[in-house]
């Protein structure tokens, strides 16, 4: 795995939504992993729910002091699943567990030294209309930041 601080901070999301017991409130069970890409070719994606944990670009360090630095780093969770119909019950499941694992980010401490959390940032839409009207698939994502302090 590489050091790069995105990419632990990924990993350690995707192993801490691996380690939340369904009791904490999941509504569908299943194995949050850590990708660089969602499956791309939305034609491709199957029956099963699929929840990627990526890296997003960080942003540019900050000076705030004459030495300390700031840096945010962000993950973007991707729900992805096809599914049989458009219809509300269908699709209403999904949009609860989206909601679900965006307050269960809200807050979350990635377990990583000198990481906090900072803030979810809305992705400007419920899920992808598009590929939802032409595939069947559910595709939705939310991105948490996440800032570390540098000194020097």
């Amino acid at each position: 795995m590489s050091d790069h601080p995105a990419i632990t901070l990924a990993q350690a999301i995707a192993n801490l939504m691996a380690s939340t017991p369904p009791t904490a409130g999941w509504s569908q069970s299943f194995t949050a992993q850590r990708s660089y890409l969602p499956i791309m070719d939305t034609a491709k994606v199957g029956p099963e729910l699929h929840v990627f944990v990526i890296p997003a670009m960080p942003t540019p360090d900050e000076r705030e002091t004459r030495g300390d630095y700031l840096r945010e780093l962000a993950v973007r969770i991707v729900v992805q699943r096809k599914l049989s119909s458009t219809a509300n019950a269908e699709v209403d499941p999904m949009v609860a567990l989206m909601n679900q694992i965006e307050q269960w980010m809200a807050g979350r401490e990635p377990g990583v030294t000198g990481m906090v959390w900072a803030r979810m940032e809305p992705s400007g839409q419920l899920y992808y209309e598009g590929d939802l009207n032409e595939f069947n698939v559910f595709n939705a994502s939310a991105t948490a930041v996440y800032q570390v302090r540098r000194t020097g």
